[in-house]
């Protein structure tokens, strides 16, 4: 794959960004060793152009991680983000690349698109593996050429984007099916950071709900910690954490 490498948790070579958290302070919550692995990625390679694969059930703040990643790029432009799941299959090339007034019924005034509004930012792409095939293809030579064109125009426009994708934990067993074209992942996942569930991070449960109470005026009980460790946390973590 060339540069292209899969970290899990660590790396023993990945470049130092010579960024401290003490320069930045992070809304992200999450002590934990899992978690501090991949905050210690996410904090490494944020200022690199290399892409990042963000892996892990639903629920686990991927979203709020690929906010971080580029809140730590340095990136001038803004961070656009797609929920590719929620695309209408039969216009995922208009709305990911644009189109002129007229290039098909409905189309009545120029559109700009998703991509070429993260130019100099970041594209955050949820649910990557929803895309549909010919829109795979068709990211897959954006990703290739830097280069977006509209539909309805002949000429091409050069795009500088930073790449942010997220996927579940399925994403390879999608490969494997062809669901999901494996030359795509591997323009995705320079970098590939899991995500670790709430359920496994007892300690951190007890902070952000300490966090939270914190807003309101209200402390934690003195048995609520050993309740909260003990819930099975399977839905969503709270928008303002990880």
């Amino acid at each position: 794959m060339g540069w292209w490498r899969e970290v899990r948790f660590a790396s023993a070579t990945a470049p130092s960004s010579g960024l401290s958290r003490k320069q930045h302070r992070s809304s992200i919550i999450g002590r934990s060793p899992a978690m501090r692995r991949a905050l210690g990625l996410v904090e490494r390679f944020a200022p690199t152009d290399i892409p990042i694969l963000l892996v892990g059930e639903t629920g686990r703040g991927k979203d709020l991680l690929a906010q971080e990643i580029h809140r730590l790029s340095g990136r001038e432009g803004e961070f656009v983000d797609v929920n590719c799941g929620a695309l209408p299959r039969d216009l995922v090339e208009g709305e990911l690349f644009g189109h002129r007034r007229g290039a098909f019924t409905g189309a009545t005034r120029d559109r700009r698109g998703l991509v070429t509004a993260a130019d100099r930012g970041t594209l955050f792409l949820d649910e990557v593996v929803s895309l549909p095939p010919d829109g795979q293809a068709k990211l897959l030579r954006v990703l290739e050429t830097h280069e977006v064109r509209r539909l309805g125009e002949s000429h091409k426009e050069r795009v500088d984007i930073r790449v942010v994708a997220a996927a579940q934990e399925g994403v390879l067993a999608q490969m494997k099916k062809g669901a999901f074209r494996r030359d795509l992942y591997q323009r995705l996942a320079g970098i590939v950071i899991e995500l670790p569930p709430l359920r496994t991070r007892d300690n951190d449960v007890v902070e952000i709900a300490a966090h939270l109470l914190a807003d309101t005026g209200h402390v934690l009980g003195e048995s609520a910690p050993a309740v909260l460790r003990s819930h099975s946390w399977g839905g969503k973590i709270g928008r303002a954490h990880v």
